[in-house]
């Protein structure tokens, strides 16, 4: 049973490791935006996805060491809500807004592309399905 005690712990200590946060939380009052998400990459580096009411978001690189940044400009139509980095790509969350109808958006794209230059992301759109009997 002492054993099992010991152990415990130790196996629990990859998945607590696994679960650390991306999240980062910054203060940029200089910035104009009413949406900054920012998620840690690797070293410092970051991604950060910014949207204000009155323009479409924007995808950004930023390395804190150089003082290197890249950015991308969305789709007017395109709003993410959240986003996660696993391994080398970008997993973001959100909706496509089309005239009336708001869909469902999931999206994905590799950062080392990113850092290339272009911003070539895949997606899916979830349209809505009304319940039946």
């Amino acid at each position: 049973m002492k054993k099992l005690l010991l152990l415990l712990p130790l196996w629990l200590l990859p998945c607590l490791a696994a679960a650390q946060p991306q999240s980062v939380v910054w203060e940029m009052p200089s910035l104009n935006y009413d949406t900054t998400i920012v998620r840690h990459w690797q070293g410092d580096e970051y991604i950060v996805y910014s949207s204000s009411g009155t323009g479409p978001g924007i995808v950004s690189y930023h390395d804190n060491a150089s003082g290197t940044t890249i950015s991308a400009t969305l789709p007017s139509n395109v709003i993410i809500k959240d986003f996660r980095i696993a391994h080398d790509s970008v997993f973001a969350g959100g909706a496509f807004i089309n005239y009336l109808n708001s869909y469902g958006l999931l999206a994905c794209f590799d950062i080392n592309i990113f850092l290339s230059g272009t911003l070539n992301y895949k997606y899916c759109l979830l349209y809505p399905n009304p319940l039946s009997i």
